[in-house]
């Protein structure tokens, strides 16, 4: 559920998944020496975007539902247009993407207590103002969720050099108080 897998390689059959089932995925980039597909190959997929621009005839058949292929043809909900990923290493979807608002909803995608509710930047897999979850990883419009704070070199050393005199001072204090017990089990 919401991953994206990319760039992968494999000897036969499937590049990028091989015998599997995938829901809001985005698989994209692989590559397969022989027989099979460069992303999937004898899969189950749902509201995925399989796409390489070139990808290679599968060499057992996928079940493809609500999803974006070249070769998805047959199926419900299927389409073969060009996702339109932001770029070439970005693969959220563009404003203009076909693979908006398209997908098929599923119960667990607004179960705020099931993770698979969100998409791969953990926002929510159905967004409020479309009401129908997108094909692929992400929902069109999604953001990280998480902080992207910057972190400079200078705050790097300052947090060093501090972390460092507080090991030095901890440090020191342990050695004077195992050189006070020491003294005193040699007292007795």
């Amino acid at each position: 559920y919401n991953c994206l897998i990319r760039d992968n390689y494999a000897p036969a059959r499937g590049g990028g998944i091989n015998e599997s089932v995938a829901y809001n995925s985005t698989i994209t980039g692989n590559t397969v020496l022989l027989h099979g597909s460069d992303n999937v190959d004898w899969s189950t997929l749902c509201n995925c975007i399989i796409w390489n621009g070139n990808d290679s005839v599968p060499f057992q058949p996928n079940i493809y539902t609500y999803s974006c292929s070249l070769y998805s043809g047959a199926g419900t909900g299927n389409i073969t247009s060009n996702p339109q990923f932001v770029g070439a290493a970005d693969f959220r979807l563009q404003a203009v993407s076909p693979c908006i608002d398209i997908g098929l909803n599923d119960s667990w995608m607004t179960d705020p207590s099931d993770i698979r509710s969100k998409d791969l930047d953990g926002n929510e897999r159905i967004a409020p103002e479309g009401g129908i979850v997108d094909m692929g990883a992400y929902e069109y419009g999604s953001v990280p969720s998480y902080s992207t704070s910057s972190c400079s070199l200078s705050s790097i050393s300052s947090l060093s050099s501090s972390l460092s005199s507080s090991l030095s001072s901890v440090s020191s204090s342990s050695l004077s108080s195992l050189s006070s017990l020491s003294s005193l089990s040699s007292s007795s």
